[in-house]
């Protein structure tokens, strides 16, 4: 594991960057149908490069279902931007209405490559690393606010039904409402960035077989909209393994497909709105702005035990004793970003925040690689989704998370706190 931290003293400076990453041709593309029929809406990266003088991160927000392992991409941002690879933390939106990028790790639970969408890969990859350049060429001084919200758009997805667990609308089930904003703004008050977290999937759209940002990708849309003057939206997802949107598709089409996307684009447009116009809302409401920050990351790749699972058509599982979960951590003020590469239940989420040191302790769904559902111990038993479709055995998915993750934080935090202290004996003497 490695660590760094920066002085606190130091006046922080971000940059922006925004790629279009629509392809230009779709065939082999859509994870589920093959090929989509057309474009809806354009995808994008967004990449935000924060940094203080004397450490600097790289944070990217995608639209695409998932990203593969993505150490060599890490490396190779580090030999041409000289960010370290463990202060660089990719984010897929999973909007299931857009292409995936990269191999996962063997062990995984996911859809196959085609020729096409790994061909994609690269010229994504091309256009990461040169968003993150960008954007380290662009940086200006800049003041960081944070602010969470109250959002009801998601809800619990496991459903119990005749017997066995199911993807349905669980209004019972628990539910994490909590949006976070975390807002980065120019001297002259102008909005440069926004990141925003939340625990929902972008699955309004699918089943309709064009390639869309779906949920995330309008959200992003809106909030740009509103502030304007080229600010980033950028979604980095929370716990989403088992949260759906309140009203969607979710794959469940009927015969009129025609009907079936008026819904679609109706409830987009309908959940974005709240959404957007909640982040505005937590914007408006930031009163406390920091012009300086600590900024320190770590990355940890974790060997653990791997188990066979069901694998429908069109989905695959390399068979191996071990499966790598990759683990993320950047610190940003009082802000920790703890990425993991699956998709993460409420109940690990509930786990980790109880042992955290942090208030601002924000998981990301998916961050720098995907393995498949993460799920809690106690789920393994009922058979839920996302139990079955978590690739590590039973009894170490929730630990083995939660013991590196607070770790991780516990690292840098102390790291952090121990320069202030030298900060502050420096500047008294």
């Amino acid at each position: 594991m490695s660590q760094s931290f920066a002085l606190h003293g130091q006046p922080l400076q971000v940059g922006i960057s925004r790629r279009d990453i629509t392809p230009a041709n779709l065939e082999g593309l859509d994870p589920f149908a093959g090929t989509f029929a057309r474009v809806h809406d354009h995808i994008h990266i967004r990449a935000m490069v924060v940094s203080n003088g004397s450490d600097t991160a790289a944070i990217v927000a995608a639209d695409l279902i998932e990203v593969g392992d993505t150490r060599g991409l890490r490396s190779k941002i580090e030999e041409k931007t000289g960010i370290r690879a463990d202060h660089v933390m990719i984010a897929p939106s999973h909007s299931h209405n857009t292409p995936r990028m990269g191999d996962v790790p063997a062990g995984a639970k996911a859809r196959i490559p085609t020729q096409q969408s790994l061909r994609y890969s690269d010229e994504v990859a091309i256009k990461i690393s040169d968003a993150i350049e960008e954007a380290r060429a662009s940086m200006t001084d800049a003041q960081m606010g944070i602010s969470t919200i109250g959002v009801d758009v998601n809800v619990n997805r496991e459903v119990y039904s005749q017997g066995s667990w199911g993807l349905g609308v669980n209004p019972d089930g628990d539910s994490e409402k909590k949006l976070t904003a975390i807002c980065f703004r120019g001297d002259d008050q102008r909005i440069i960035a926004v990141l925003i977290n939340y625990a929902v999937h972008s699955t309004i759209m699918l089943g309709i077989p064009e390639l869309s940002g779906d949920l995330a990708g309008a959200v992003s849309r809106y909030v740009e909209h509103e502030l304007g003057k080229n600010a980033l939206a950028m979604w980095i997802p929370g716990v989403i393994g088992d949260q759906a949107p309140l009203f969607g598709l979710n794959g469940e089409t009927g015969e009129d497909m025609d009907e079936d996307l008026r819904f679609a684009e109706d409830a987009v447009d309908a959940q974005s709105f709240i959404i957007g116009a909640s982040v505005m809302r937590a914007i408006e409401g930031m009163h406390d702005w920091d012009k300086s920050a600590a900024i320190s990351g770590t990355v940890d790749v974790v060997s653990v035990p791997c188990r066979k699972l069901p694998v429908p058509e069109g989905m695959e599982q390399r068979q191996v004793s071990e499966v790598e979960l990759t683990l993320s951590t950047l610190l940003v003020g009082t802000v920790c970003l703890v990425g993991i590469s699956g998709e993460v239940t409420t109940a690990i989420y509930r786990h980790l925040m109880r042992e955290m040191p942090l208030r601002h302790v924000l998981v990301v769904s998916n961050a720098n690689s995907r393995i498949g559902y993460l799920a809690g111990d106690e789920s393994y038993d009922r058979h839920t989704q996302a139990a079955d479709g978590c690739p590590i055995a039973k009894g170490h998915c929730e630990s083995v998370i939660v013991r590196i993750a607070s770790r991780q934080v516990g690292n840098l935090l102390r790291l952090a706190t121990q320069v202030d202290e030298v900060e502050s004996s420096s500047q008294s003497s």
